[in-house]
């Protein structure tokens, strides 16, 4: 900051995030205006851990981040045959992420399935789906579900089908409700590298952007390796993807 900057604002007013009880508040608040009413306030409880899991992360949105979850399960809501002003808890979480529940999943899975060999692999994702259902089922007992971290490094010789999964490693994710979008981008280094200073920072920053809610590939990531750019694009690329619960790429 300028130096005399303290000097002409000597007071600082801090705006802390909110606690869930309040995220629930304002929850309640959005049913009230839109003259709906939760099936029990469990759902409201439900919806405000929900929200509140992305605390600490410097992307969350506070009473931001309820209005989006709200007007998602209103859209499940009035999408319900014979819906009535009642907001239910498949509403908020959506449909408990399994197959035999949501057909994009299990043809994500089928395709996986159908691919040679890669049982490691395929079991370490059938893992992750486990846990999804696992987690959905605390959320609705009103515990804390287990944190489950996306983002993964792909190790394996060219041939090997590191992109074809991955790119059935989004559709995954978007099945079980883990990325609003689950499409792919496929990068390469020289994708993030700026040819003067600063221009990798603007350029890592603009894909990261542009991949909210999609599974970013970065193929051929060795090409880091060696250049100062190449430094920068993984400081800022560290900086900008947390890893955090909630967080949508």
């Amino acid at each position: 900051f300028n130096s005399g900057f303290a000097r002409r604002f000597p007071y600082q007013i801090t705006f802390d995030d909110y606690t869930d009880n309040e995220l629930g508040t304002i929850f309640g608040q959005l049913l009230q205006a839109y003259h709906w009413t939760a099936a029990s306030p469990k759902v409201v409880e439900v919806a405000a851990r929900r929200v509140g899991r992305g605390r600490g992360c410097k992307s969350f949105g506070n009473a931001g981040d309820v209005r989006v979850l709200f007007e998602a399960a209103y859209q499940r809501a009035v999408a319900r045959p014979a819906s009535s002003l009642v907001m239910e808890f498949e509403d908020i979480l959506g449909p408990p992420p399994t197959p035999e529940n949501i057909p994009a999943l299990r043809a994500a899975l089928h395709d996986l399935d159908s691919i040679t060999g890669l049982d490691a692999v395929k079991q370490r994702i059938y893992q992750l789906v486990d846990q999804a259902a696992i987690n959905y089922q605390l959320e609705l007992d009103g515990k804390k579900p287990v944190w489950t971290p996306l983002n993964a490094v792909f190790l394996g010789n060219s041939g090997t089908g590191k992109t074809t999964v991955a790119k059935i490693y989004g559709r995954i994710l978007k099945g079980l409700g883990l990325l609003t979008d689950g499409t792919c981008e496929v990068k390469g280094p020289s994708d993030f590298m700026g040819s003067y200073v600063g221009e990798t920072a603007k350029k890592t920053s603009q894909l990261i952007h542009n991949c909210k809610g999609r599974v970013l590939i970065v193929d051929e990531a060795y090409g880091f390796h060696g250049s100062s750019f190449g430094k920068e694009a993984i400081d800022t690329l560290v900086g900008l993807v947390h890893n955090a619960p909630g967080e949508d790429i």
